[in-house]
């Protein structure tokens, strides 16, 4: 029974005709959320990186021995 961690989001904000991308992922290193909105990076809470805007999600299979 595999396992998988998110470690990524892509948003979507805008109608079909136009928009804007933001995208959430998370650090390998710190385990640390951060949002990426154009050149801007800054700090997410966990609680906030799955928004209304979501549209792709990403998800990295945990190993087999954790």
């Amino acid at each position: 029974k595999a396992k998988y961690d998110l470690i990524a989001v892509s948003n979507h904000m805008g109608g079909l005709g136009g928009g804007h991308y933001t995208a959430h992922a998370k650090n390998a290193n710190d385990k640390r959320w951060h949002a990426f909105d154009d050149e801007n990076v800054s700090d997410i809470d966990e609680n906030n990186v799955i928004t209304k805007g979501a549209c792709i999600l990403v998800y990295q299979q945990k190993s087999v021995y954790n």
